[in-house]
Parts: C-alpha cells; sequence; structure tokens
C-alpha cells in the first residue's frame, strides 16, 4: 500500500487540435489531484499546441496548473515530450485524451517503484465506452521482425513489452535518461513501443498493473483500436525495427527489406503498391533514423533478443511479486 504523502508527481496532458481540453475535463482533473491522499505534492503540466486556446483555461484553475505553448499544429507527441521536459516531480504521469484515474490508482502503482527492483514505467487499462481493458504485452523476434501479442488477464503486476500511451507513470530521472519519445514516428504510432523498448534494453522493467484502471471521460471515450495496415503503419514497423535491429538482425532486416521494396516495383496489385509507398515513407525519414541511431540506439546495452529471452521466457509475462514495506 502506498505510503501517504510520500510521492511528488507532475500530470502531463497535451491540448491538440485534433484533441483539446475542455474545461469540464480540467476541473474534474484537478479536483481529482487535490483529494488525492498519496501525494507530497503535484503539478499539472499542460502543453498546447492550439495557438492558446487552453491558456486561458489553464489560467482560470488553481495555481498547480501550468501552461506551456507549444508550435502550432504540433502533434500529441510534441506537446507531450515539451511538457515532460518543463516537469520537475519525481515521476510523471501521462494522460490522453479525457483520462481520469480510479480512487485507487495511486495507491496501487506507486509500490510497484518501491516494491519491484529498477522500474521505469507502470500502465493500468483505460476503460472507455466500449470497456475494453488491455492486457500486457510479450515481445517474438521471428524473421528479422519484432512482433508482440497481447496476453490476459493478470492478477498481478506483469512485465509487459510496452506501456499505455495514454495512462503510464514514469520514473522522470530514466525518461530523460531515454531522451523521450522518438519523434520520427508517424503520428499515433509506435513511440511509446518503441520508448519502452529503449528503457528495457537499458535493464529497466516495464510494468503492467491489471488492478486499478484509467476511465477515458470524453463523449466518444473509447479504447478500441483498430488496426489499420496503412502505408503509415507499415512504414512505422519499418522504423521500430530499423532502430532496434543490431548484428545478424540488422543484415536480416536490410534483406527482407530489398527484396520487398525490389517485388512492390515490378508488382501491380494493391498490396504491393502500398508496401512501396510505406518503403518511400520509410526511406524519406531514413537519414535523421540514421544519425539517431548512431548516437541513441546502439549505445544501449542489451538487444531485444536478450531482453524477449530474460524476461518473457516461453512467451509468457513475468509476474511480479511486491515487496511489502514495515
Amino acid at each position: 500500500m502506498a505510503e501517504k504523502k510520500d510521492y511528488t508527481i507532475s500530470v502531463v496532458a497535451a491540448s491538440t487540435a485534433s484533441s483539446p481540453l475542455s474545461p469540464e475535463y480540467m476541473r474534474q482533473l484537478t479536483a481529482y489531484m487535490e483529494e488525492c491522499p498519496y501525494l507530497k505534492t503535484y503539478e499539472i503540466v499542460v502543453a498546447d499546441s492550439t495557438g492558446g486556446q487552453a491558456q486561458a483555461l489553464c489560467d482560470s484553475l488553481p495555481g498547480k496548473v501550468r501552461y506551456i505553448a507549444v508550435k502550432e499544429g504540433a502533434g500529441y507527441i510534441a506537446c507531450i515530450n515539451a511538457a515532460v521536459f518543463a516537469s520537475c516531480m519525481s515521476y510523471v504521469l501521462l494522460l490522453r485524451g479525457h483520462a481520469i484515474p480510479a480512487p485507487d490508482y495511486f495507491n496501487k502503482v506507486f509500490p510497484v517503484f518501491s516494491g519491484i527492483n529498477n522500474v521505469f514505467g507502470v500502465g493500468a487499462p483505460t476503460v472507455g465506452r466500449g470497456g475494453k481493458t488491455e492486457g500486457a504485452k510479450t515481445p517474438a523476434v521471428k524473421g528479422g521482425n519484432i512482433y508482440f501479442q497481447e496476453v490476459f488477464p493478470q492478477r498481478k503486476p506483469s512485465a509487459t513489452l510496452f506501456l499505455p500511451l495514454g495512462n503510464m507513470v514514469v520514473d522522470r530521472r530514466k525518461l530523460s535518461m531515454c531522451a523521450g519519445f522518438c519523434d520520427l514516428f508517424f503520428p499515433d504510432g509506435y513511440e511509446q513501443i518503441d520508448l519502452c523498448m529503449r528503457a528495457w534494453r537499458l535493464s529497466s522493467k516495464c510494468v503492467y498493473m491489471p488492478q486499478t484502471s484509467c476511465t477515458d471521460t470524453s463523449p466518444d471515450g473509447d479504447t478500441e483500436e483498430h488496426v489499420i495496415r496503412t502505408p503509415e503503419h507499415v512504414a512505422n514497423r519499418l522504423m521500430l525495427n530499423y532502430l532496434h535491429s543490431s548484428g545478424l538482425r540488422h543484415f536480416k532486416f536490410w534483406a527482407r527489406f530489398a527484396s520487398f521494396y525490389a517485388c512492390s516495383l515490378v508488382m501491380r496489385n494493391p498490396s504491393w503498391r502500398s508496401f512501396k509507398k510505406s518503403a518511400g515513407l520509410f526511406l524519406d525519414r531514413y537519414s535523421e533514423a540514421h544519425s539517431l541511431r548512431k548516437w541513441r540506439y546502439k549505445l544501449y546495452h542489451s538487444t531485444i533478443e536478450m531482453v524477449a529471452a530474460r524476461f518473457f521466457p516461453a512467451m509468457e509475462c513475468k509476474e511480479f511479486e511486491l515487496e511489502e514495506k514495515e
């Protein structure tokens, strides 16, 4: 159980053109944080890319709400990165949309950081109008490509390959070590997968907590995701595999990519034409990815194969027992 008044946290929210923050939601969130008994202190950092539309809203709320203006039209990831690096508390809670944590959220999440060694972050299910909840994710490396699958139900905190983008509590120091989210992915792509994989490669654990949740309170709040294999989606997969490949698997990645790209140049059916577009999108960002990979990704201690073998044996999520504080 969390010690009362023992933790400090920065709550990070983004107001973008596609998902502006509403006054009702901000009042709900500030009231929730004020009433939470497990926090020594907190701040809410709002990053706004709507040209200042959220400033008046933040100014009307209690003094613990900070407003940050981001370049107009910037997406969710750019806003979150700006807010994260402006935050100053020990932990960061990333929220997306109109998510409100459950009453026992911090009571369940904070003991994970003290009861399990070297935790990067903790994520819980997000429940929307559709009632869908997530499960922990397990990795697999097949044919030079990284895959993952959901495993549920879990009854205890479990290892997970990555955390939900709009509902995670992260150790701010470790998040800074990972340099935040990578902005090379197309919007709403694989940013949280990439971030958590970097944390795992630095031997920091990502933990799925099934015993609490967040609720999406937006009118159209529904966390059910439909994976559509758009060219951008496939380009994100290519980027993820390129950034995290090394050694023989890096060679396999390029061999597979070259053969598929060659086929896409001569084949005329829709699936090959779609892959050709995906490959073009990936190659457009290759120069940036190559520079980033040289100074950020190649210095990481472990490969994704080592992470998968050590923490996810036989494709099962490792469950953790929390140490109780005296």
